[in-house]
């Protein structure tokens, strides 16, 4: 028999009372089968007969039921991915560790979360940040996913600090606590401020570091909500001088060369880029199919028949409208994007990786070839003293 904590006892349950069944009917994440050993029945018996037990918390309890979906025979499904899950008592402990590193992580930068809503989330989503080799290595990647946690790197920048100049304009960089659909557990973020307080966000870098500080680096975007100085993109124009093919906008391209100052400086010497997140496709599909329908139920005929009989300068109107234009620019944002977004985690950011090392850097190398096993474009720093190729 297994000595199993309260919290990996709540982990199960939650896992096969509710997670599994979200993740076969796609709920929100993209369906995929998991397939326990066979003597991990035992261990979800153990926790029927001794359930979770919690102050304040709804006890959920496991059923016959809910043992025979999470069986090899009942879970499979030839169509779909399939994680191997070796030792189902390391699986659920490292799903327990991530949870309880996860609330520590929103406390830091102070935010509170439910705890059982954040477990949900966690077991339902955590699955979205998986590479091609991570099918086969869910506790690898489980492991992984827990050292990002508990790597404090970013942290140090949860508030605001000076980093650079650019011309007239100081660059502050910032650190934030992701969302659990996020690519990364962190991301940090490069804003330019002028004399007079105005501010031009940049790009922000969806990034994890490991316990060897190698950095993850997952994805580049901009934020959905923007900032912009009238002028600042015309003066980063002159990272496209002498580029032959400028393939990249030149403001994700002064944010890579600011982050790996950010890296040198913190003495981290090597980058993994993930070539693919293999749920990352289906789960926009998802959102984007689910995003019409809560659209258009929310802003139906009837809603602009009764906008349309309210005072033009009403307050109502007013707040009517401004719900409705953000929840239009999510809509534009999600809508029939997987295929933009998709060439933006993977071709776009790959693409500003070997133009950093053809154009911009002396010192950064790419080490491997994009069709590897690893899954990963690795990257190395060369020396702490880098070189800018002539622009």
């Amino acid at each position: 028999m297994v000595t199993l904590g309260n919290e990996e006892k709540e982990v199960i349950e939650v896992f096969l009372r509710c997670t599994l069944p979200e993740i076969k009917q796609e709920e929100e994440t993209p369906a995929f089968n998991i397939v326990f050993q066979e003597k991990a029945i035992a261990l979800f018996n153990q926790v029927k007969q001794n359930p979770y037990h919690h102050k304040g918390y709804r006890e959920i309890g496991l059923c016959e039921k809910d043992i025979e979906h999470a069986s090899i025979k009942e879970n499979q499904d030839s169509n779909l991915s399939t994680l191997f899950v070796k030792d189902e008592a390391i699986f659920f402990h490292l799903l327990a560790e991530i949870c309880r590193k996860q609330e520590r992580l929103y406390n830091c930068y102070g935010e509170q979360k439910d705890h059982r809503t954040l477990l949900t989330q966690i077991l339902r989503r955590i699955w979205l940040r998986m590479g091609i080799c991570d099918l086969n290595q869910v506790e690898t990647f489980l492991t992984k996913q827990l050292s990002f946690l508990e790597n404090e790197l970013l942290d140090n920048y949860r508030f605001p600090s000076f980093f650079t100049n650019f011309d007239a304009y100081d660059v502050t960089v910032q650190s934030f606590a992701n969302r659990t659909w996020d690519e990364s557990s962190r991301s940090l973020q490069f804003i330019m401020t002028d004399k007079q307080g105005k501010r031009h966000t940049l790009p922000q870098i969806y990034c994890d570091f490991d316990k060897d500080n190698t950095c993850y680096l997952s994805a580049i975007q901009m934020p959905r909500f923007k900032e912009e100085i009238k002028g600042i993109n015309r003066k980063l124009r002159k990272f496209n001088h002498l580029v032959a093919n400028p393939n990249v906008p030149p403001s994700f391209v002064y944010t890579m060369l600011l982050f790996v100052d950010f890296l040198e400086q913190n003495h981290v010497t090597k980058i993994k880029v993930p070539t693919l997140q293999v749920f990352s496709y289906r789960y926009h599909e998802l959102l984007s199919e689910q995003e019409k329908e809560r659209f258009s139920k929310q802003f139906s005929s009837e809603f602009f028949e009764r906008l349309s009989h309210l005072p033009a300068k009403s307050t109502q109107r007013e707040s009517l409208c401004n719900t409705y234009q953000r929840n239009l620019t999510w809509y534009q944002h999600i809508v029939d994007q997987q295929d933009a977004i998709s060439k933006r985690k993977t071709e776009n950011l790959l693409h500003l990786m070997y133009r950093i090392e053809e154009n911009h850097l002396e010192n950064f190398e790419i080490i491997n070839d994009i069709d590897n096993q690893s899954g990963y474009l690795e990257i190395e720093l060369k020396n702490k003293t880098k070189t800018y190729k002539k622009m």
